[in-house]
């Protein structure tokens, strides 16, 4: 994928099933950007026995290294977290609902270069060393789901991915 052109990454999940103590569903989306790797991570479910596991303010930064070369994780990057449910209200980039209940089905619409530049503005980045989404870089989009507990079980299906760019001035779609 070439910098500068607008993407828009659309997908569906549905949660069938979900038992334990903990429940996570994640979409990864990855960058460059001024010679450096970084990462977006935005938690689409995060159930817990208690009620929701929370980022602190909706929004984190991190660093994570990453040993294993095989992995798209390698070898680390400058991360930035965000809660889906919180992204709305500070950058108003993303369709689509928190999963929380079993059989629900979200629709979301996500254009990544705008979450990676929301995210610099947040100060989710070491450097924040960008000033237009147009600069950045995408390199992959990935989706994960995590559970916790002896007994714990989850089933989330994701389905029809789409990544597109924007039809230009002019363009018919």
């Amino acid at each position: 994928m070439k910098t500068g052109d607008p993407w828009v990454l659309t997908w569906r999940s549905r949660l069938s099933r979900h038992r334990g103590e903990w429940g996570f569903h994640y979409l990864f989306l990855e960058a460059e950007w001024g010679g450096k790797k970084r990462g977006l991570f935005v938690t689409i479910m995060h159930e817990g026995p208690n009620g929701r596991a929370d980022l602190p303010n909706g929004r984190v930064h991190r660093h994570w290294n990453w040993p294993i070369r095989e992995s798209f994780l390698f070898p680390g990057k400058d991360w930035a977290f965000y809660d889906i449910e919180k992204i709305p209200a500070n950058c108003g980039i993303i369709q689509g609902e928190r999963l929380v209940k079993t059989n629900q089905l979200e629709s979301y619409i996500v254009f990544p270069e705008a979450l990676f530049e929301c995210a610099s503005e947040h100060g989710l980045f070491d450097d924040n060393g960008f000033l237009t989404a147009s600069s950045v870089k995408l390199t992959g989009a990935h989706w994960a789901i995590e559970s916790t507990g002896g007994t714990g079980l989850l089933h989330v299906a994701v389905d029809q991915p789409r990544l597109f760019t924007l039809p230009g001035e002019g363009e018919e779609w």
